[in-house]
C-alpha cells in the first residue's frame, strides 16, 4: 500500500497530449496553406486579368486592320455551328 494515487494529480495520458499537439500542428498549417492559397489566388487574379486585357487588345487591333477577314470567320464559325446543332444526335 506504499503505492497510492492521490485525487488531486491528474493522469497523464500520452495519447490525448498527442492528439492534442497534433491539432496545434494541424491548425498552424492550415493557416500557412490558408496564407499560400490567398497569395496564389491574388497573383493569378492579376495575371488572367492583365492576359485577358492583352487578348482583348490583340484581337481588337487585329478586327479593325482586317475587318473583312473577320467577318469571314465570324460566318464560317456560325456555319459549322449550325450544321453541329442541326444534327439530332447532339440535341439533348
Amino acid at each position: 500500500m506504499s503505492e497510492e494515487s492521490t485525487p488531486n494529480e491528474p493522469e497523464s495520458n500520452p495519447g490525448s497530449e498527442a492528439a492534442k499537439r497534433l491539432s496545434e500542428v494541424t491548425k498552424a498549417e492550415r493557416e500557412k496553406l490558408g496564407q499560400a492559397l490567398s497569395a496564389a489566388r491574388e497573383g493569378l487574379g492579376t495575371q488572367f486579368t492583365s492576359s485577358g486585357q492583352e487578348v482583348k487588345d490583340a484581337l481588337d487591333n487585329y478586327v479593325r486592320t482586317c475587318p473583312w477577314k473577320s467577318i469571314g470567320y465570324a460566318a464560317g464559325a456560325g456555319f459549322l455551328l449550325g450544321l453541329i446543332l442541326r444534327f439530332p444526335c447532339c440535341r439533348r
